[in-house]
């Protein structure tokens, strides 16, 4: 019993080690000066005011754990871009705007 304990202790150590060296060089090739020199941009279209706050939590959230991108959320009524002009506080590059507002945006290069 302790040899099957043994053994299942440094298959996990293995696993692990080998998840650490993964990071590590994702990591380390995500910051090299060859990587791309564009820009990300994430874009949010909820439906309504029930959407408009888990989609940009979620996409807030992913973006604060790693990503430098420009945030842009398309809202279609006031009361999403209420909540949308008050998630802006918790994630600072968030930007608000209607359907038009997007294709000045766009046709200004974003």
């Amino acid at each position: 019993m302790n040899v099957v304990l043994m053994l299942g202790g440094l298959l996990l150590m293995a696993i692990g080690t080998a998840e650490i060296w993964r990071w590590a060089g994702g990591r380390r090739m995500s910051k090299t000066e060859k990587a791309c020199r564009g820009q990300a941009v994430v874009l949010v279209l909820p439906e309504g005011p029930e959407d408009c706050e888990c989609l940009v939590r979620c996409a807030g959230e992913r973006l604060l754990q790693g990503g430098d991108c420009r945030f842009v959320c398309v809202v279609k009524d006031p009361e999403s871009r209420e909540i949308g002009l008050r998630l802006r506080e918790r994630y600072r590059g968030l930007e608000i705007c209607g359907p038009g507002e997007l294709e000045k945006l766009l046709g200004a290069g974003l």
